[in-house]
């Protein structure tokens, strides 16, 4: 299976974020227990590294780390063109929504998980939060 990873479940993983890290923390484990590959755009990567630094404070070379980390065991998917003309034209609300969703079809993913279901709305693939996603793990 390839899971996309929206930003804001991977900046609960950065900084423990609750309601949802202990959720969040155990779909990783699961996923590289299960060698299921996980899909993060570089956006996210990007957008990540500047929330986490401006609400959470983490010092620089922490954070560097931390991410360093998650680019070597996920796989860190880059926008092309086509991804942001795809996303500029489409009818998602938000733009940095649309991007995330054709950068998760564009690298075959075939779920989404994220905490903001609603955002993704129009996607064709099953969007779910990190509970949700456990759930439905233990249902195979």
């Amino acid at each position: 299976m390839n899971i996309f990873i929206d930003t804001n479940i991977l900046i609960d993983l950065l900084i423990k974020r609750q309601p949802s890290y202990s959720s969040v923390a155990k779909m990783f484990d699961v996923a590289f227990e299960r060698k299921d590959t996980i899909t993060i755009s570089n956006l996210s990567i990007v957008n990540a590294h500047y929330v986490v630094k401006k609400i959470a404070g983490v010092r620089e070379e922490v954070l560097r780390a931390a991410l360093h980390s998650i680019c070597t065991t996920c796989t860190v998917a880059p926008l092309n063109v086509g991804v942001t003309v795809k996303s500029l034209v489409s009818a998602f609300k938000d733009f940095e929504d649309a991007t995330q969703y054709y950068c998760a079809l564009e690298n075959g993913c075939d779920v989404i998980v994220t905490n903001n279901e609603k955002d993704f709305a129009l996607s064709s693939l099953p969007v779910m939060n990190a509970s949700e996603f456990l759930i439905g793990y233990q249902s195979k």
